[in-house]
């Protein structure tokens, strides 16, 4: 999949039964799109509680404000969790005294390649047990896809990046259980934990948002799931501008997760984002494309990467507005279906579907969902599922600037298909013509003209 640099969002190919086909309260891309990593010292017999086991002499789960820390030694191929340092082998053979922890940390000794320096140990993971935690990181983690809040226990693996990249949100559910002392006590405790192990972390992403300035090994910290990057609809896809201003070729994508991309001999060559938007291909749904960030080699602005956070820029009110208003008008330019479509007059730049250029237009068009849906090329058709549509000012800054009309002129320059991709902020409600809404023959011609023009577009593809 290539990244996003020119006029059309490129779509991830994407396999029917993962796809998302709605537009829904909370876009959530499905699990088995991603893998979680749970270790196999879940089971009872390395020192987690195992999924259906019911009693526990020990008290009810993860009720005790305490961090228990095991430390893992592997033995002949089998792991095995200790209460200390292996050397005082204090085996954890019984799970119910581990459950009554809250959060259980486990670390990992990890042999340096110098053989006389001492072993480094390392987080491997955590297990949470206590249930005021778990609800209270619902908020925190609910648009990181790789991380399932419901399951019991709760496992997070290390390195943690999740928590560096939604450390403000981590902060605030923190202060949000200041009234409720059991929970803030089980809060305090996983959020001094976390601080201490992401000193460095947490300061390399302040000094980036501080400074404006990044490494390319610290984007992660930058782009968190969840959050709003921003890109211009032109031939490079750059935003030229430091302090940029609303635009209607301005496209808004949320993130889902970043990762680098490595050649085959390790190398890290570009940063990929994978990104969700609101669009019509042929439905209006959430979609997936990718978004990359090349390698470079010394510490560059980020005001010059491809694509810019929300957050880092001066006019964010001005933006999400902005954003906001185009999106309530897709909304409802991409609702019109017959047997009255929406009548558009339009004077400007426009997109070939097919090619993705830009040909300047100027006069009517009609936009049609019905007509659209047919007429989409099948390959990319993706299966119906929920309609559920929302129009949250949180959901709607995620929608394309464009949508597809048809041509009333079929001798437009540089257009082929009969079809062009129209910027939403540029169109305009054109009055219908009185004689050919009195008459049906008229009526029943020009319904015919869009589905021939249609059909003749679908077939050149």
């Amino acid at each position: 999949m290539p990244a996003y640099s020119s006029s059309l969002v490129r779509l991830r190919d994407t396999p029917q039964d993962q796809a998302d086909t709605s537009v829904k309260d909370n876009p959530t891309p499905t699990k088995d799109a991603f893998s979680f990593t749970k270790d196999n010292a879940a089971s009872t017999k390395y020192g987690a509680r195992s999924q259906g086991r019911e009693g526990n002499d020990a008290g009810p789960v993860g009720n005790e404000p305490e961090i228990k820390t095991l430390y893992v030694v592997n033995e002949s191929g089998h792991e095995f969790w200790y209460e200390q340092r292996p050397e005082g082998l204090s085996l954890v053979d019984d799970c119910k005294d581990m459950e009554r922890f809250a959060v259980i940390h486990r670390r990992r000794l990890c042999k340096v390649a110098d053989s006389d320096s001492p072993d480094v140990i390392k987080s491997h993971s955590i297990v949470i047990h206590s249930p005021y935690l778990k609800n209270s990181l619902v908020p925190v983690f609910q648009d990181c896809p790789e991380i399932d809040v419901a399951s019991s226990p709760l496992q997070l693996m290390a390195p943690f990046n999740f928590f560096v990249q939604r450390w403000g949100e981590f902060e605030a559910a923190r202060d949000k259980e200041a009234q409720h002392p059991e929970a803030k006590a089980h809060m305090d405790l996983l959020y001094d934990m976390m601080k201490g192990e992401l000193k460095d972390h947490l300061a390399t992403r302040e000094r980036c948002l501080r400074s404006g300035m990044v490494a390319y090994e610290d984007l992660w910290t930058i782009f968190p799931p969840g959050g709003c990057v921003l890109c211009h609809d032109n031939d490079n896809g750059l935003i030229d501008d430091d302090e940029p201003r609303y635009s209607h070729r301005l496209t808004a994508f949320q993130v889902l997760k970043g990762s680098y991309a490595e050649t085959e001999d390790g190398e890290k060559r570009c940063y990929v984002l994978d990104c969700m938007f609101i669009g019509m291909y042929p439905h209006m749904a959430w979609y997936q494309t990718e978004i990359e960030i090349p390698r470079f080699p010394a510490d560059q602005s980020i005001y010059s990467l491809p694509v810019r956070p929300l957050e880092l820029c001066r006019h964010r009110k001005e933006l999400e507005d902005g954003l906001y208003e185009r999106g309530r008008k897709f909304m409802k330019l991409a609702k019109a279906r017959g047997p009255i479509p929406y009548h558009g007059e339009y004077n400007g730049t426009a997109i070939e579907p097919s090619t993705g250029g830009k040909v300047e237009f100027k006069g009517r068009f009609i936009m049609d969902a019905s007509v659209w849906e047919t007429c989409y090329p099948e390959e990319h058709q993706l299966p119906q599922s929920a309609k559920k549509v929302s129009e949250k000012k949180e959901h709607l800054i995620f929608t394309l600037p464009y949508l597809p009309g048809y041509l009333l002129e079929t001798n437009t320059s540089g257009c082929t298909s009969g079809w062009l991709f129209f910027y939403v902020d540029l169109v305009r409600q054109a009055q219908p013509d009185a004689e050919a809404l009195e008459s049906p023959t008229s009526i029943q011609s020009c319904a015919s003209v869009w589905l021939w023009g249609a059909t003749i577009w679908r077939a050149d593809i």
